[in-house]
């Protein structure tokens, strides 16, 4: 007769378990795999996108590049020549730090930054004039490309009549400063 060797329940819950892990484990390795091969690609068309945005401010992107040029320094003024440099930072920053809360928040800071410098420069270059339409902004920003543009213009036509122009300065140094 054939002995049955005997087990015990702390064997038998560590067979299952240890065997579910080593497939889990398996399973997590692959996946990363792809993933990272995700990430990569996804980082790699991000510098490859940004790379043709910094061509087009120069003039050497042609038809299409001229319109994106245009475009960016209508919507962001003299911050257009560093925001696809900010861009592909902060594609990168948010591909390897997928799922990080602090991450999400640090991207959201940096946006806010960004936009309170726009507002520094449509003050610093342009003089606030309340009648000024926001079509103006990005307009004038499109073509000296100069000012904060469109995202600027916002923020100046909300803050300025609200606390004045001095007020508008100090909320967004205070601003930068707080979410840097």
């Amino acid at each position: 007769m054939a002995q049955k060797k005997k087990t015990n329940q702390k064997t038998k819950a560590k067979k299952p378990a240890n065997s579910n892990a080593k497939k889990s484990l398996k399973q997590k390795a692959d996946l990363s795999g792809d993933g990272f091969l995700r990430d990569e690609i996804t980082i790699l068309i991000a510098l490859a996108i940004c790379i043709l945005l910094m061509i087009s401010h120069f003039g050497v992107g042609g038809i299409l590049g001229n319109a994106v040029s245009n475009f960016l320094f209508g919507m962001f003024g003299f911050l257009a020549y560093i925001i696809p440099i900010v861009m592909f930072i902060g594609v990168a920053f948010m591909v390897s730090n997928k799922g990080n809360v602090l991450a999400y928040i640090k991207m959201i800071a940096c946006v806010l930054i960004t936009i309170m410098f726009c507002t520094l420069l449509q003050l610093i270059m342009n003089e606030y004039i309340p009648d000024t339409k926001l079509v103006e902004y990005f307009t004038s920003a499109r073509m000296h490309k100069d000012g904060g543009g469109l995202v600027g213009g916002i923020m100046v036509r909300l803050l300025c009549p609200a606390i004045g122009t001095i007020g508008t300065y100090v909320v967004a140094v205070i601003v930068s400063i707080i979410a840097f």
